[in-house]
Formats: structure tokens, C-alpha cells, sequence
């Protein structure tokens, strides 16, 4: 065993690092240094550090993702469960994050890097039986394990029952390691996911002389008594869900908020120089060592007739030219975040296109969304099975990104078909939960219970 990467990782992990940098924030900008502002010609390491320090980073990336990843749960997930699953719902890696927790980190990794990996593991049970009370007990039940896309080095596809799946999976793990003294360090080890006739971990680590050795026996997880047919780890991507890499989302974003910086850079050290008038001497005649001190208290005198003082001040339009850039960079960046809550135009635009544009449903963030849905209910599907539950699972996250509220007219509109019968009360329902005037969390059942036990507006019952 080694620890290889598959063919093109290198190059790969370097534009995932600048785009996470550019999402992070100025500190991980310059912490980069001449990779994303080079030095320029005749610069020494003083001068150069300088320049950088005084280069202002504004973190558009970062703050157009956290306005996307709003967008999206400004309205819970929906859902259906199994009742019993709801314990493994709402703390789903045993670390106490929710499922949307979790889908949330899905989406901000994918955008960032363009993958992501969740696998599904279950903590190894007694040798003997035990009941569902003493599992639950014991906390005894799937959990997913979240891994980035730099911790995915390599996996292998091969076609597996005339479908093609992974065979294997090698990713990278960093775990604390506690001395005696209660002091930490972190330590590397790999964990392979292989398909051997059935599904395997093996986990290793490496030695004082630079192998790697396996730690531990082979761990087999088993559903129903026997091994799994297949690693239950789940790969997420902005526009497929695969092992694949995938340019992120946010890449082209990042590349122009950082040539923003970069003009930036050059603006600020223009300011630098051209910012304070030089004062200049012509015909003066001054002795060794003396000083010239400036100020309306003092005075410099000369008995040549011909002698000049003045003051080099700067006039021109470079300094406009490098602001009017930096202008036009922040209107490209304004407009490829909106380009991910637009829909692709197909000819010309009919009347209410406008609105469609607004909902975002054929948008590439609603892609990515409903990408990242589809691979968060196969997990949650998998991890009801494994507990011995239904696999009867659905889950969806919003694409509704805009407000839009119903208007009395489209409420009148929309009861008034329910009443005529050309429509059915769920579709009543659904119509006035997505105009948000009844609340996503609530449940159709439940609905239908308060409204029959309410009286209609007006009514009163009669006296006995």
C-alpha cells in the first residue's frame, strides 16, 4: 500500500487551493503569496512584502456563496421519514449535525472544489445479539463521515454485476493522537474502501521508517449478517454525482476576484508614491550635512536669481485607469453570481420568463442543488435500510430561491378552482405552502385535522 494519487490530483489540488483562499478571505489570499500576486521586476523580498501587505483583498467569493447557500435554506429541506429515523435525521455524523447541517457543508465543498464524499459507516456490534433498545442504547446505528475532495487520492471503477461502481477507494484521514502528558499531534493514515468479494476497510499508517502498515484487522461491515455488495460512499459534484474531478463552481469567480486583487495591489502602491507631493530644488546651494526642513516657519535662502522651488506633484489618467478596472472586474464578478440563479435562454423569451428567472428552478445552482438532494437521499435511504427501517425515503432541498408571496387575487384564484372541484385539497395545499402562506414544516394530515376542527370565519354555533 502507498499513498498515490490518481492521474491529475496535483494539478487539481492547486486550483482548489486558490479558490478555497479566495473564499476564505484575505489572510489565505496573501498567505499565497507570489502564486496569485508575483513579484515584480527589480522587487527585493522587503519591497515585495510591502507590496503585498498593502494590496487589499475583498472577499466576493466567499460572500456570494454564503448568499447562495442562503437562498437555498431559507426554507427547511423537505422530507419523509420513518418516526424512528428521526434520531439518525438530526444527528447524522454523530457529532450532532443535522441533515441539513450536512447538506449545507455538501454544497459549500462541491462549490469550492467541485467534490465531496459522505460514507456511511455503522460502529462495530457486540458478537452476540442484542436487542433494538440495547442498540439504541449504545448509540448503535449508521453515521456518515464526511471527507473533502483532497482527501480522496485515488479509486479505481470496474464494471461489478454489469454495473459500474467503485472497487476502490483510497482516502486520506488526519486523527489526534494523545501522549501521556495530554499533549496532541496529528497523525496521517490512510483508509482503503475495497471490494474483495465483499466489502472491506483496511486502515493504515506509517512506520518510523516511512511505511505504510496496516493498523488493526480488516474491518467488514455487515447488513443482515452478511458483508456489503458494494462501498457505501456516496460522491458528490456540481453537475454529476462521481468520484470524477470537476471544476468548482466558484472557480471563474475566484480567478477574477483575484486579478481584482492584484490591480488592487498595483493601485494601492500607485497611491503610495504619487500620493504625497516631492519637493524639488533647482540653483541651491547647500552645505555639508545641512538639512532642509519644510514648514511655513522656516525658510530656505539663495542669492542665485535663477533657483527654483516647487513640488512634483502627479496629474494623469493612470491611477483613473487602474480604478475604472477594478470597477469592471466588480461587475463581472456581480454578474457571474447571478449567472448561477439564471436559467440557460433557448430563444426568445416568452412573458413570464422573467419570473422563472427569479424561482432559479432550471438554474445551475438549482443543478448543483438537486444534485446534491439526489445523493443525500440515497444516503439517508441506505442508512434507514441499515437500521432496520424503510427505505421509503425522500428528501429535497429548496430551489425556491426568491420570496414570492401570493397575491389575494392568486389565493381567490386558487380556492376557487379547489371548490370547483378541478383541483384536489392537497393541490390546494401545496399551491398555498409554495406561496408561503401556510409554512413548509407544516404536514398536509395535520392540516386537514385544524381545518376540520375550525370553524369558518363568521360562523358561530348556535345557542341550545
Amino acid at each position: 500500500m502507498n499513498d498515490s494519487k490518481h492521474h491529475g490530483y496535483d494539478d487539481w489540488s492547486e486550483r482548489w487551493e486558490k479558490v478555497r483562499a479566495a473564499t476564505c478571505g484575505q489572510s489565505e489570499v496573501k498567505a499565497l503569496g507570489e502564486r496569485v500576486l508575483p513579484k515584480l521586476n527589480g522587487h527585493e523580498q522587503r519591497d515585495y512584502h510591502a507590496y503585498l501587505k498593502g494590496a487589499v483583498y475583498t472577499n466576493y467569493t466567499g460572500r456570494t456563496m454564503e448568499g447562495l447557500i442562503g437562498m437555498v435554506f431559507r426554507k427547511e429541506p423537505a422530507k419523509e421519514i420513518p418516526a424512528a429515523f428521526e434520531r439518525i435525521y438530526s444527528d447524522l455524523d454523530l457529532k450532532g449535525n443535522t441533515t441539513a447541517q450536512v447538506s449545507r457543508m455538501v454544497l459549500e465543498e462541491v462549490m469550492q472544489t467541485g467534490g465531496f464524499g459522505l460514507l456511511v459507516e455503522y460502529p462495530q456490534r457486540p458478537a452476540d445479539p442484542i436487542s433494538r433498545a440495547t442498540a439504541e442504547t449504545l448509540n448503535l446505528r449508521p453515521y456518515v463521515s464526511c471527507y473533502p475532495r483532497e482527501s480522496i487520492l485515488d479509486w479505481r471503477m470496474e464494471r461489478v454485476n454489469n454495473f459500474m461502481q467503485p472497487t476502490m477507494i483510497k482516502l486520506r484521514e488526519m486523527i489526534d493522537v494523545w501522549a501521556a502528558d495530554y499533549t496532541c499531534k496529528k497523525v496521517e493514515q490512510i483508509r482503503m474502501l475495497v471490494l474483495e468479494g465483499g466489502y472491506i476497510q483496511r486502515v493504515y499508517q506509517k512506520s518510523e521508517k516511512g511505511e505504510w502498515i496496516q493498523i488493526g484487522e480488516d474491518i467488514i461491515p455487515t447488513l443482515n449478517g452478511s458483508p456489503l455488495a458494494f462501498i457505501p460512499f456516496w460522491a458528490f459534484g456540481p453537475k454529476m454525482n462521481s468520484l470524477d474531478f470537476q471544476p468548482a463552481p466558484l472557480e471563474d469567480l475566484a480567478d477574477v476576484n483575484l486579478a481584482h486583487f492584484r490591480t488592487s495591489a498595483s493601485y494601492e502602491r500607485g497611491c503610495l508614491f504619487t500620493g504625497a507631493p516631492t519637493p524639488v530644488l533647482a540653483g541651491f546651494v547647500l552645505e555639508e550635512n545641512q538639512k532642509v526642513v519644510l514648514g511655513s516657519t522656516t525658510a530656505v535662502t539663495t542669492s542665485d536669481p535663477k533657483a527654483k522651488w516647487g513640488y512634483l506633484e502627479f496629474t494623469g489618467q493612470g491611477l483613473g485607469e487602474l480604478t475604472n478596472n477594478m470597477k469592471m472586474k466588480e461587475a463581472q464578478m456581480a454578474a457571474l453570481g447571478a449567472r448561477m440563479l439564471a436559467p440557460e435562454k433557448s430563444g426568445v423569451e416568452a412573458e413570464g420568463t422573467l419570473k422563472m428567472r427569479s424561482n432559479g428552478e432550471s438554474s445551475a445552482l438549482a443543478g448543483l442543488v438537486n444534485q446534491t438532494s439526489q445523493g443525500m437521499q440515497q444516503v439517508l435511504a441506505f442508512m434507514a435500510l441499515w437500521d432496520g427501517l424503510s427505505d421509503n425515503v425522500t428528501y429535497k432541498l429548496n430551489t425556491d430561491y426568491m420570496p414570492q408571496g401570493m397575491s389575494a387575487q392568486d389565493v381567490l384564484a386558487i380556492v376557487k378552482a379547489w371548490q370547483s372541484g378541478a383541483i384536489t385539497q392537497k393541490t390546494l395545499f401545496e399551491n398555498l405552502q409554495h406561496g408561503e402562506i401556510i409554512s413548509e414544516s407544516e404536514n398536509f394530515n395535520d392540516y386537514k385535522e385544524e381545518l376540520a376542527e375550525s370553524e369558518p370565519l363568521g360562523m358561530v354555533n348556535e345557542p341550545e
